[in-house]
C-alpha cells in the first residue's frame, strides 16, 4: 500500500514503483527482460525508463521533492544506480542472465529495497534532506 507523500510529481512516482517491484523479481526478470519475449517491455525499455523517462538513475538527489519523497528513498535509488554500474563495470548486462546473475541478483535486491521504501511513503514527514 502506497501512502501518501509529499512529491510533486505522484503519477510518475507510481510508475517508478511499479517498474522497481518487475526488476526485483526474479521470475519476471527471466520471462520479460529478453529481446523478443517481452510481454510488457524489454530490457531497452526497463533501462529507457529508468535512466531516461524517469531520470531514477540519472540524478536520484535531482528528484528529490520531484517524485522521491525523502532521503531515505534517494539513498537507496543510490545503491541500485551504483548496482547497475558496478555491472556495467563487470562487462555489462546480458538481458538474457536476468534470472540468474549475481549481478542481476545485486539489482533485483536493490530494486526490492527501494521499492520498499517508496511504497512505504515518508517517514521522514517528506522532502526531509
Amino acid at each position: 500500500m502506497v501512502t501518501e507523500v509529499s512529491v510533486q510529481y505522484p503519477g510518475m512516482r507510481i510508475l517508478i514503483l511499479d517498474h522497481l517491484l518487475k526488476l526485483a523479481s526474479p521470475g519476471w526478470r527471466s520471462l520479460n527482460l529478453q529481446k523478443g519475449n517481452a510481454e510488457e517491455l524489454d530490457f531497452d525499455d526497463l533501462l529507457n525508463f529508468l535512466y531516461d523517462t524517469s531520470g531514477l538513475l540519472n540524478d536520484p538527489e535531482g528528484l528529490l521533492g520531484l517524485t522521491l519523497d525523502n532521503r531515505s528513498e534517494v539513498d537507496a535509488v543510490n545503491r541500485l544506480k551504483a548496482a547497475f554500474e558496478a555491472a556495467m563495470e563487470e562487462g555489462g548486462l546480458g538481458a538474457q542472465n536476468s534470472g540468474s546473475d549475481p549481478l542481476w541478483d545485486r539489482i533485483g535486491h536493490e530494486s526490492k529495497e527501494a521499492a520498499r521504501l517508496l511504497s512505504e511513503g515518508s517517514s521522514e514527514g517528506g522532502n526531509s534532506e
